[in-house]
């Protein structure tokens, strides 16, 4: 079996049961790393997105004034455009546009001034990254986040679920916090 296909398999199977998932989105997907954009951009495009990929803020900027995209995604840690920038430029020049950033640099996010709809932290699952993309992506708001919430096990409660790899070690941490 091909590289590629065992990568289509084993995307395919993150899926949870009952996902009704947003389809045939333009998403313009900007991170100067291009392994991480290419891997994002694969499980876009196996979700039926078309994913329109760009290097830097510079040149996410340049193709945002020249088409329309349901979706932005950011990275934060970028030369030179910093993402929140990029971010800022894009509302400027349409407010309502959704833009989710991502980064492994959250703790750099809260102190800033970050126009951004939704964050998701560096490294993610992509059960992660497809909650916050239907939430971000719904027409129907929050019918649409709480069908994948409830296909996921994730209740109604506007939380992202965290990695599968944190859920034992905040278990761990649970009885310690209400002591």
């Amino acid at each position: 079996m091909q590289m590629s296909a065992l990568k289509s398999q084993a995307i395919e199977q993150e899926r949870p049961a009952g996902w009704d998932r947003p389809r045939r989105k333009r998403i313009l997907l900007v991170d100067d790393q291009k392994g991480v954009r290419e891997s994002i951009s694969l499980v876009l495009k196996l979700d039926d997105h078309t994913v329109i990929e760009a290097g830097d803020g510079l040149a996410a900027l340049d193709l945002f004034r020249r088409d329309h995209f349901d979706l932005v995604i950011t990275d934060f840690e970028m030369p030179i455009m910093k993402g929140n920038e990029l971010a800022a430029r894009i509302k400027q020049h349409s407010p309502a546009q959704p833009i989710l950033m991502i980064s492994a640099y959250a703790e750099r996010l809260a102190d800033l001034d970050n126009p951004v709809d939704g964050i998701l932290v560096k490294p993610f699952d992509l059960q992660d990254l497809r909650l916050v993309l239907a939430e971000l992506l719904s027409r129907a708001g929050l019918d649409q986040c709480k069908k994948n919430r409830a296909a996921t096990g994730l209740g109604a409660a506007p939380q992202h679920s965290p990695a599968p790899r944190l859920q034992s070690e905040l278990q761990l941490l649970s009885p310690i916090s209400h002591t």
